[in-house]
């Protein structure tokens, strides 16, 4: 599935609760500079999945299908800078086609701690010169680019910061992440689960843990929280009907435990639009 980016060379900012899955595997028709500035995540680059901290850059070539899963009981933002081929042709006179070649290649690298300040205050200047303060603004946020991208390189380069992936038997535990996203509003057992995915109960509940940092039930908790939320806040639907809705049979034991995952009661947190 292609997700067609209208201005070629822009950038996106967001912010994503606990436990937000992409929906789609998808691609772009422009190459993708991903960036983690904070909680965690996994992601998923054609067949290979890895596991990135806050810090972490994510080189996703045009065409390249991908998807990212957050897996943070806080919030989690990341930043992306789209750009095409024609943007880093000034990087093909300088250094070469296999150069090029080699940086256009999927690559996850871990940006060293004392570096992440100079990364996100170029980011600031990119995203604030692409909105346009004068006719010199593209032009400006080209060279801060090229100086982002330069940066990178180095750091790729002189330090031993890539990523590795995650070992293959991972994949199954991506796809139970994206069964919980998928069906969180059935009533969801470790039991029922790792007979769907052909484990025992025991094995899923280490691998689980181990891969996503969360204990099963406390990971379906929080992706039922994070629905729950978006219904307060998006619908006028009943706390009964929006327990129904989330997985609780029970809607007394739903705001009990709303409010020990939010600090504030369904009804509360509501009236805070």
């Amino acid at each position: 599935m292609v997700t067609e980016i209208t201005k070629e060379f822009s950038t996106e900012r967001s912010r994503h609760g606990p436990s937000y899955s992409m929906k789609k595997i998808h691609s772009h028709q422009v190459n993708e500079f991903f960036f983690l500035k904070e909680g965690e995540c996994t992601i998923q680059i054609d067949k290979d999945i890895y596991r990135i901290s806050p810090g972490t850059f994510i080189m996703i070539p045009a065409g390249c299908l991908h998807k990212t899963t957050y897996l943070s009981s806080n919030y989690q933002e990341r930043v992306i800078v789209y750009f095409p081929d024609k943007e880093i042709s000034w990087f093909l006179e300088e250094f070469g086609q296999i150069n090029i070649d080699l940086f256009l290649k999927k690559k996850v690298i871990k940006i060293p701690e004392k570096r992440i300040s100079h990364i996100n205050n170029l980011l600031i200047l990119i995203d604030y010169e692409l909105n346009g303060v004068d006719e010199m603004s593209t032009s400006m946020a080209r060279a801060y680019f090229y100086q982002l991208l330069l940066f990178i390189i180095r750091c790729d380069k002189y330090s031993n910061s890539v990523v590795q992936k995650l070992n293959v038997s991972n994949v199954v535990i991506q796809n139970v992440i994206d069964y919980i996203c998928k069906y969180y509003y059935n009533n969801l057992t470790l039991t029922d689960v790792a007979n769907e995915f052909g484990m025992s109960e025991s094995s899923l509940s280490k691998k689980f843990k181990t891969f996503s940092g969360f204990r099963f039930k406390e990971y379906i908790i929080g992706v039922r929280m994070k629905a729950a939320e978006n219904y307060l806040l998006n619908t006028d639907k009943s706390i009964t009907e929006i327990s129904d809705l989330c997985g609780f049979n029970d809607s007394n034991f739903f705001g009990d435990s709303f409010k020990n995952f939010t600090g504030t009661s369904p009804n509360n947190f509501r009236k805070r639009i």
